[in-house]
């Protein structure tokens, strides 16, 4: 979106209007519509760089989560090779994977921590610092929807009428839906750490009555 308002703005600016290409005082140089995609790739481009870095982090977290559901589905899931996985469900001697789902499952916990910091770091710096909650204030302080500072109004439009901006809307939407997919998120992963839990503590306990049973039997004989 950023990119396509970039592009109108230099379309509108360095033509005529009758459609014709302005000279670039700065280098004397005609702009045509090639230097305008140009322009708006380059524009695009440092946008990408910029937002990178919080894409990766944010995506750290499903990505985490997802390889530790299907490390612990092929560990739970796998056909038992023997009379001893059959009677844990094919689980008693898959303990390295359990581990390493376990692993996952933590590691995707702290990246999503991480995340949700991130979104109200991001959130505080670009909307906080750049709009203001207008409604109730008094008409010396706000003229059509910008605050005496300049500052644009959050909740009051142009015309003055209590009317919520539909980017920051937009943005409270992402953000309301990504930390209930966060949350949700964090809950299940954590499910998943106590079933992995559980899962070894049995598989240890179902060890150890086998042990017990063989040392009966060497009695025996």
């Amino acid at each position: 979106d950023k990119t396509k308002v970039f592009h109108d703005m230099l379309m509108a600016i360095h033509t005529t209007i009758s459609g014709e290409w302005t000279e670039d005082p700065a280098t004397e140089a005609r702009w045509s519509e090639d230097a305008v995609n140009r322009a708006s790739t380059e524009f695009l481009h440092s946008c990408q760089a910029s937002k990178g870095s919080l894409g990766y982090i944010l995506a750290c977290g499903p990505v985490f989560s997802s390889l530790a559901c299907v490390v612990c589905a092929f560990v739970l899931f796998r056909q038992p090779s023997s009379s001893t996985d059959k009677k844990c469900g094919g689980c008693c001697d898959s303990t390295l994977g359990a581990n390493i789902g376990q692993g996952l499952a933590i590691m995707a916990v702290a990246m999503a921590l991480i995340g949700f910091w991130v979104i109200a770091y991001e959130v505080s710096q670009e909307i906080g610092q750049s709009y203001m909650f207008c409604s109730g204030a008094p008409n010396v302080l706000v003229k059509d929807g910008v605050y005496f500072d300049d500052t644009s109004c959050a909740d009051v439009n142009s015309d003055g009428e209590k009317s919520m901006n539909p980017f920051l809307n937009f943005q409270f939407g992402v953000t309301a839906l990504y930390t209930a997919g966060g949350t949700c998120n964090i809950i299940a992963t954590f499910l998943l750490v106590v079933a992995i839990s559980k899962m070894n503590e049995s598989s240890k306990l179902m060890q150890f009555k086998n042990f017990e049973g063989r040392d009966e039997d060497d009695d025996d004989l």
